[in-house]
């Protein structure tokens, strides 16, 4: 018992074990603190903030995050390029022949109906009497 009271009296302010301790507040500290109030009046822009806030992480770390960050920019930029190209060489034939095709289609359905008259099925087959022997 004498161990705690000289303690305590060394250290401060005294539990209920007769340890005291220095660190902590007791509820006048706290309020002696900045209330809430206080804290509303302060206006901070978040440019401000953000500002505050590169001055906490180190220098090093920044360096990390910047070059990885430009890096992947780097790649994401270069994928975009060599898929966004290779798609184009590839596909675009492909597509503009069959494009040619239907066109072509088209153009000698329309010469047929010119040729064989309005009447005439588009497939340009000639239409047979019934009964008719087919050829």
């Amino acid at each position: 018992m004498a161990f705690t009271r000289t303690l305590g009296s060394q250290l401060g302010e005294e539990s209920g074990f007769g340890v005291q301790f220095k660190g902590l507040k007791k509820e006048e500290d706290e309020e002696s603190e900045i209330d809430e109030e206080e804290l509303d009046e302060i206006e901070e822009t978040i440019a401000e903030r953000l500002i505050g806030l590169t001055e906490m992480v180190p220098d090093r770390v920044w360096d990390i995050t910047s070059h990885s960050l430009s890096f992947s920019y780097w790649l994401v930029r270069r994928s975009a390029w060599v898929l966004g190209t290779s798609l184009a060489i590839l596909l675009l034939p492909v597509f503009v022949e069959q494009q040619r095709l239907e066109v072509l289609e088209m153009q000698d359905m329309h010469t047929k109906q010119v040729m064989l008259g309005q009447g005439a099925p588009p497939t340009g087959r000639r239409m047979l009497p019934p009964g008719s022997p087919p050829m």
